[in-house]
């Protein structure tokens, strides 16, 4: 009996012991199971991550545009296009291994247009400047030769030319000459010139000396006397009927009428010629170089000449320095005749200097609007060269994709398709707008030229049929 209780008690005893290991495998079991689920889900999303992040890197980065400020109208389509920042590897930049390096992401999974994009970000060509030259093309000529009667402000009217005339009224002028007196020798000539003048001119007449006497009584009130008898639109019938009135009688106040010939210029007058006729030098203690100075110092710079009518030889470097200090010209004349030919030349004089004008204004339109065709066949050609040299690269591009295995044959056409529709939109772009601007350029310089010659004409044949 002893025995088999403890046989009994063997087998209790051992098969506890088989059923603790049993649990233990399977709870062991159980653990491994659960570590490679996890370990499985782990490297999911790790391989999602970095699949994602692997994606993100592959697309291709939104481009950046330039902005222009104070356009003159709105972009076109075409033209907010251009305005994309350029690539690194355009133009003469272009690398094709470098770009394919770049390019290393794109595969069979890559769309078209993720592909068009990443091509065009790293060749795109820089048309920005063009366009804005484009946009700012100016056809619009100015002529800037100056015409003899100087160009007005632009803040005021069209060119208005004075002629300031000075009379010596003094008692010399009473010497008799072959066809009556020195004044009235001057007095016919200064009519004839007046009648040569321009009809848009404005003329003023004053007379110096002409009261009192050439006595010493008479002096002071002679000195002190100068007098605008004409002053308005250039009429020689109306300023003829004044001078008649006029007689030599006193002194040569030459000083005191500059400094009061400024009460002559109009506001408006954009030139101003000063014509003094005498026979002689100051006599009433004037300063007439001063005078001289002080006048043509003005804002108007006006030019002041000397007409000196038998004025004896002591006299002469006087009255040239006073011409000197006008910045203009002593002429010295014996005669009528000379006096009249005096006139005759100045009129003639700007008769020749506006048919000099008139072609040098027509040779300077005639160079500005060469150089607007000019440049707008330049930029014609740029935008036009950029969008080939653009759409050449793209070629070069797409076909190592293909060789590489990149992408496939039918992805390879639509690529091409895409650039070669994007090269025939630019190019058509800079030539139309080249035409145009050419256009204008040319309309712009036969109408300037034709106002050129039509106004240098009109002013020639204004004094020449004087």
């Amino acid at each position: 009996m002893k025995y088999r209780f403890l046989a009994a008690g063997l087998i209790v005893l051992l098969s506890a012991c088989s059923s603790d290991a049993d649990q233990e495998v399977v709870e062991d079991g159980a653990t491994e199971e659960e570590n490679t689920a996890v370990e499985e889900e782990e490297s999911d999303e790790a391989n999602q991550e970095e699949a994602a992040a692997e994606g993100e890197a592959n697309e291709p980065e939104e481009p950046e545009y330039y902005e222009i400020e104070d356009l003159s109208r709105e972009l076109t389509d075409i033209e907010e296009k251009l305005m994309r920042m350029p690539g690194p590897y355009h133009g003469d930049d272009f690398d094709a291994d470098a770009v394919m390096e770049e390019l290393s992401h794109i595969d069979e999974n890559t769309s078209e247009d993720e592909a068009f994009q990443a091509i065009l970000n790293l060749i795109h060509e820089p048309y920005y400047e063009d366009v804005e030259q484009v946009i700012a093309f100016n056809p619009e000529i100015e002529v800037d030769s100056e015409t003899p009667e100087e160009e007005a402000p632009e803040d005021e009217l069209p060119s208005t030319s004075h002629f300031s005339i000075l009379l010596d009224a003094s008692g010399s002028m009473n010497a008799r000459n072959q066809s009556g007196t020195r004044m009235d020798e001057a007095k016919e000539a200064i009519e004839a010139f007046v009648g040569t003048l321009p009809e848009n001119s404005t003329t003023s007449l004053r007379v110096y000396g002409h009261e009192g006497d050439n006595t010493n009584a008479g002096k002071e009130l002679s000195c002190s006397s100068t007098e605008t008898i004409y002053h308005g639109e250039t009429d020689a019938d109306a300023l003829s009927e004044v001078l008649d009135d006029v007689d030599a009688v006193g002194w040569t106040p030459i000083a005191q009428a500059i400094e009061d010939s400024q009460e002559d210029i109009p506001e408006d007058a954009t030139d101003v010629i000063v014509y003094i006729v005498s026979d002689g030098i100051e006599t009433c203690g004037g300063d007439p170089v001063k005078a001289a100075e002080e006048l043509v110092d003005q804002d108007i710079e006006p030019i002041i000449n000397i007409i000196g009518f038998q004025v004896e030889d002591d006299d002469y470097q006087s009255l040239i320095d006073v011409a000197e200090a006008g910045n203009g010209e002593f002429t010295f004349v014996d005669s009528k005749q000379e006096l009249e030919d005096y006139w005759e030349e100045e009129y003639r004089r700007m008769m020749d200097a506006w048919d000099e004008w008139k072609r040098a204004a027509m040779d300077e339109v005639n160079e500005r609007s060469a150089e607007l065709k000019d440049q707008a066949n330049e930029l014609k050609d740029s935008i036009m060269d950029k969008s080939e040299g653009e759409f050449a690269n793209a070629q070069v591009i797409i076909d190592r994709l293909v060789q590489e295995e990149q992408i496939e044959s039918s992805v390879r056409r639509d690529l091409w398709s895409g650039f070669y529709n994007r090269k025939n939109d630019i190019w058509s772009y800079g030539y139309n707008t080249g035409v145009v601007n050419w256009s204008n350029a040319y309309n712009e310089g036969i109408d300037r030229w034709r106002e050129v010659y039509h106004l240098g004409n009109e002013k020639w044949s204004e004094y020449y049929n004087k």
